[in-house]
């Protein structure tokens, strides 16, 4: 699935990396979101049967266009490219083949190849462990470029939220709650990283968007639903929060005790996640209290303790006391 507005510069090329593909049995849905440019025209100069264009008239947005997408497809995994990324050729078939050998798994995503407005490299997107559920409470670790999901799983959710500038995330965090998410070791796509991003425009909407995620997904957990709990949620992805110490052991105690019986979130991994966030905020937000806090039996986990973390947060306490 790929949703275009005004994408002309690199849709050709985005297309192209699809129907070149080495898994060749998939339709390729199209969304023109009342491109303004030649996008449609660049469209519309494809022969290939497999290429099916929906075009909203006018410009709709990308919920709008991601969710008519999720809805009009009739294949039971759908895999996202955006309109100014490419994907390399074996792509689609590593994806299908790793969910047909585990059908529990209702989202995968591969590695990316960053790349900059004239197609050169420049980095590659970080390696998550393969098991990411843990992982998803606190930040995306899917590249949405290189995504594959279980259409009716996405749309038993509700499919997209409107959240034009985290649906992606908002959409993976929903199902990791319910599925197991899967990061695959390898880089699938090449991402673009330009001025004219999505997520490079509002900073400060993709805030507010994230924001009312964690507050859903709080609610959604059964967690306290308070603005404290979300910013010190929201301090993962956005540092500059009013956070306060408190607030960040409330938030952890109550996602260990709210997930414990989640058959998808591995405890190990959870509390990993848990506790190296817990040491770095008791360094930076802690008081008198930050060496008795590292230890606090609920959010303790020793194989991740060290001496180093040790004698900074008794540093920490000391120099409280003195303030």
């Amino acid at each position: 699935m790929m949703t275009v507005y005004n994408a002309e510069k690199y849709l050709e090329e985005a297309i192209s990396s699809i129907l070149t593909q080495s898994f060749k049995n998939f339709e390729l849905l199209i969304i023109n979101d009342g491109s303004t440019d030649a996008s449609l025209d660049i469209i519309s100069s494809f022969t290939d049967d497999r290429i099916h264009i929906i075009d909203n008239g006018c410009n709709r947005g990308l919920f709008y266009s991601r969710q008519l997408g999720l809805s009009s497809a009739r294949a039971p995994l759908i895999a996202i490219l955006d309109a100014d990324d490419v994907a390399f050729s074996d792509r689609l078939q590593v994806q299908v083949d790793l969910l047909n050998a585990l059908p529990e798994v209702a989202i995968c995503s591969g590695r990316a190849l960053y790349i900059n407005e004239k197609g050169e490299p420049t980095g590659e997107s970080e390696i998550f462990p393969e098991n990411a559920n843990a992982r998803m409470l606190f930040g995306n670790v899917l590249v949405n470029s290189a995504v594959m999901f279980r259409t009716k799983w996405a749309r038993e959710i509700g499919g997209y939220h409107p959240f034009d500038l985290a649906e992606d995330y908002d959409l993976g965090l929903r199902l990791a709650l319910k599925h197991p998410v899967y990061c695959i070791n390898r880089i699938l796509v090449k991402y673009r990283v330009h001025g004219t991003n999505t997520s490079f425009r509002s900073l400060e909407g993709l805030q507010q968007a994230l924001a009312s995620i964690l507050s859903d997904m709080h609610q959604q957990l059964g967690i306290s639903d308070s603005d404290a709990l979300t910013r010190a949620h929201l301090f993962y992805f956005f540092r500059d929060q009013q956070v306060n110490i408190d607030d960040f052991y409330q938030l952890f105690t109550q996602i260990k005790a709210s997930t414990r019986n989640n058959p998808v979130i591995d405890q190990q991994e959870l509390a990993e996640e848990i506790f190296i966030r817990w040491a770095e905020a008791i360094l930076l937000f802690g008081d008198s209290r930050s060496l008795a806090l590292l230890f606090d039996k609920k959010l303790l986990y020793k194989p991740m303790l060290t001496a180093k973390m040790i004698r900074r947060a008794f540093k920490r306490s000391v120099k409280s006391l003195f303030k």
